[in-house]
This record gives C-alpha cells, sequence and structure tokens, in this order.
C-alpha cells in the first residue's frame, strides 16, 4: 500500500511537472520562470506529504507491532452439581445437595517478546476475584533453551498439577493432588530447560525454590520449598505412538504455630497410634516431603480414533492438623482462601498442633476417543490415603483410650469416574461435560460416636453438568 501511494504520488507529479514544460514552451520567459516555481513548490508540498504517510506508516506499525506480541485468552466454566445427599462437598470443597456454579472463569493476558515473557491471569466466580498466574519469564539469547521464571506460577510437580485446568477430562483434580498442592501455584522463582528442536528435545527439567504458602499469601516463616520434575517425552509417529512422564520431588518446611498453650506440641504415628511429644515445638519447623512419578501413553487406534492412558503416584510426609490432613498454614486466612468454607470445618486450622502423617495416593485415566473430532469417553480411577500407617480396624474406638483418637481426617477414599465429552463441532470453542463421581470411603470396624457413620459407605456420589466456552 505504501510503495502504490508513493508511486501515484510520482506519476502524478510528473505529469504535473510535464504538462508545466509544455505550457512554458509555448508561452513568455517571465512566464515559464513562474510557473516552474509554482511546479517546484507542488513537488516540494508532495514530497512533504510523502514524509509524512513514512512517518505515518512507521508510527503505525510499531503499533500493530507491539499489539501483535499480546495475547488475550480465557475461558468460563458454568456448571450444574448434583450430590445424593445433603451435605456432600464436591471439588470445590462446598456443602452441596443441588446447586449451579462457576467453577472457573479466567483472564489471561500474555505479552510475548521472544526472548520474554509476561503473564497476568485473574479467576472470576462467585467466590470473588483471585490472582493465578502473574509472573515474568525471559530466556537466554544464546541456546534459547533455558527459562528463569519468577512469581506466582505452577508449582513444577508431576503432571496434573500443571495441566491445565480447560483441558482436564474430569471436572476436578484427584484428591491427593488437591490436597498436596492447593490452588497448583505458588510464589516463587524457576528455571526450566527445553529444547524445541536439537539432540535433547525429548529431555526437560525444572526447579524451583518456592515461599511454601500457596500464591496467595505472603511469605512470613522465612522457610523455602524446593520442587522439581525431571521429564521424558517420546514422539513415534510411523507407530502412532507418543509416551511421556516424570519423576519430581518436593522438599520443604512448615512452621508450627500451635498457641494451645503455646507449648507447640506436635502429634506423631507410633505404630497406630498417635503419641503426642510435650516439649516445646512452638514455631519449630516440620518437615514437608513428597515424591512422585507420572506417566502417559498415547495411541492412535485405528478406525475409532485416539486413545490415551496415564496416571500419576505421589506420597510422602504431609503435616496436617488433628482433623485435617490437608496443607498446614501459618495463619488463619489461608483455611478459607483454600477451601472457601469455615476452617474449623475442611480448611487447615492455623493455631493447631502438628500431626504428621506419611500420605499417598495415586489416579489412572482411560481416554477413548469415540469421534475423532468431538467426543471422549473417561473413565478415571482415584486413591488417597492420607494415613497408610493405619487401616479400618485401626478406627475400633472401644480398644483404646489413646488421645487423641484417630478421627476423619485419617480415613482413605477411593473414587470411580466416568464421563462424557462433547466438543460442540459447530462451535470448536465450546465443549460440554457429564460426569458421574462413586466416591468410596474405608469401612471402619467397630466405629462409635461421629465415625459411626463410616461403619458403611457414605452416600456421597457427584453428578458434574459442564459447558466449557474458550477464547
Amino acid at each position: 500500500m505504501k510503495r502504490l501511494m508513493i508511486t501515484m504520488l510520482a506519476v502524478a507529479s510528473a505529469a504535473t511537472l510535464g504538462m508545466a514544460q509544455q505550457k512554458d514552451s509555448a508561452v513568455s520567459g517571465g512566464q515559464s520562470a513562474t510557473s516552474i516555481d509554482s511546479v517546484k513548490e507542488q513537488v516540494g508540498n508532495v514530497k512533504g506529504e510523502v514524509d509524512g504517510l513514512n512517518e505515518s506508516y512507521a508510527e503505525t506499525k510499531a503499533t500493530v507491532g507491539a499489539l501483535s506480541k499480546i495475547k488475550v485468552s480465557g475461558y468460563i466454566q458454568a456448571q450444574w452439581v448434583r450430590g445424593d445427599t445433603a451435605g456432600i462437598v464436591d471439588g470445590s470443597n462446598k456443602v452441596v445437595t443441588d446447586r449451579f456454579l462457576i467453577k472457573r472463569g479466567r483472564l489471561k493476558t500474555t505479552y510475548d517478546a521472544g526472548l520474554s515473557q509476561y503473564v497476568l491471569e485473574i479467576d472470576a466466580t462467585q467466590d470473588g476475584v483471585i490472582i493465578k498466574d502473574v509472573y515474568a519469564m525471559f530466556k537466554d539469547p544464546w541456546l534459547k533453551s533455558f527459562a528463569l521464571t519468577m512469581g506466582s506460577q505452577d508449582r513444577p510437580f508431576g503432571y496434573e498439577v500443571h495441566y491445565s485446568s480447560s483441558s482436564l477430562e474430569s471436572p476436578e483434580r484427584s484428591r491427593v493432588i488437591g490436597t498436596f498442592f492447593p490452588k497448583e501455584k505458588d510464589l516463587g522463582a524457576m528455571l526450566e530447560f527445553a529444547q524445541e528442536d536439537g539432540p535433547l528435545s525429548w529431555l526437560s527439567a525444572k526447579v524451583g525454590v518456592f515461599n511454601g504458602q500457596t500464591n496467595i499469601l505472603d511469605e512470613n516463616d522465612g522457610y523455602k520449598d524446593i520442587i522439581g520434575r525431571l521429564g521424558v517425552n517420546f514422539a513415534m509417529p510411523n507407530a502412532g505412538l507418543s509416551v511421556s512422564g516424570g519423576v519430581s520431588g518436593y522438599y520443604g518446611k512448615v512452621q508450627s504455630t500451635d498457641t494451645t498453650g503455646k507449648v507447640g506440641k506436635n502429634y506423631a504415628m507410633s505404630g497406630t497410634t498417635w503419641v503426642g511429644a510435650n516439649d516445646t515445638k512452638f514455631n519449630e519447623a516440620f518437615l514437608r516431603e513428597y515424591y512422585g512419578a507420572d506417566l502417559q501413553l498415547t495411541y492412535a487406534t485405528p478406525v475409532i480414533g485416539g486413545t490415551c492412558i496415564k496416571g500419576e503416584v505421589v506420597g510422602g510426609h504431609e503435616p496436617g492438623t488433628s482433623g485435617s490432613s490437608n496443607y498446614y498454614a501459618t495463619n488463619n486466612s489461608i483455611a478459607n482462601a483454600i477451601s472457601g468454607t469455615p476452617a474449623v470445618t475442611y480448611g487447615v486450622q492455623s493455631g493447631s498442633s502438628v500431626y504428621e502423617r506419611s500420605a499417598l495416593g495415586w489416579y489412572g485415566y482411560f481416554i477413548q476417543n469415540l469421534d475423532p473430532a468431538s467426543m471422549q469417553l473417561v473413565f478415571k480411577y482415584d486413591i488417597y490415603d492420607p494415613n497408610t500407617a493405619v487401616g479400618p480396624a485401626d478406627f475400633d474406638t472401644t480398644k483404646s483410650a489413646v488421645k487423641p483418637n484417630l478421627n476423619a481426617a485419617d480415613i482413605a477414599y477411593q473414587t470411580f469416574g466416568l464421563g462424557l465429552l462433547w466438543y460442540v463441532p459447530w462451535a470448536t470453542n465450546v465443549r460440554c461435560m457429564l460426569f458421574y463421581e462413586i466416591n468410596q470411603n474405608e469401612k471402619l470396624t467397630n466405629p462409635i460416636g461421629s465415625l459411626a457413620k463410616y461403619k458403611n459407605d457414605l452416600t456421597d456420589n457427584l453428578l458434574t453438568a459442564r459447558i466449557q466456552v474458550k477464547f
């Protein structure tokens, strides 16, 4: 366009000059001089206009170039949840029987300048607006294989932690992931190695240092958590197969905030019973350690379409409280911030004694394309044992007067899930989900009091119907 305009102006100027020269040959010398001066003035005016166009074009190009580096994206998950009976806790740790909600309302802005990147993402739901990803990242200019990221970001552990919520084949992440990594994010700095092309493109490595308080709280104990993952990815296009996986580790500390008599008690398992330490443990640090492995297999199954099998196992040392095996925090606000419910019911309680548990959980998916373009059938199995030292028979409260006794926080759960995903053909940014979860708790031996209901499996299954629109 710019060249066309300049060419047209040049042609017009030449024509004008030629006409002026013809006219000059037919008039007197004085008149010719006057006409030539006029033509020169017109040519000068044209040149000024062209220069102005050049300047305007440069400004427009710079503006368009800057805007082209900005990407705005997001998605909304609107859903309806139905529980078997009143008082069921859904994936949001909300007590439900039947309700509509906005599970996620994400808006993400990314400025990508090649070697550097700025990301800002928020989540708006009926519970309010909170930050998700808020970080700055830059790559090395030589190999372009190393990246440093600082801010609010995914913890570099396992597979499901950093798997996008918009791509999840089930309503929520597995129970063990939700317990060990609430909100998935934390504040810290991470170094990553990954090659797009090259001899090590099959290898990836991440390691980071984080506050250990999730991304919604400031650091207030000075301890840092180290988290890392080493991953591999092998693609075999000729065989229609891809294999990926990794191993992960987490090493951190949590500060006891027990203010019960300001003695800072902590408890650990001795055999199948809790043993309390009466020495002063106030503000003392306790280990939070996890280990994990994950594997993903994808095969282009003939005729019916792709098949995916993936799973992950995570275990470790999880400090919690008497009534909860959830993420131990250093102040009251995190309980509501993480779970959105009262701390005394479902959240982690500040000011409580530390209960040190060995926990283990794993999940597995089988995903089959029924139509390569629009539909998937999903099977999921999920198990989480918050206290591997005990079994159903150890909850027999008639055999021991040991205090504190085991309680609901020590009960293991397994979940069977069956779902159908439909990617709407005429609206490719729309995905519908129908998912049914069968939750089963350990059936305790001879429980009494508040644990009596766990002698049988609770009627706490969940049906979720969701519509997701993504842009």
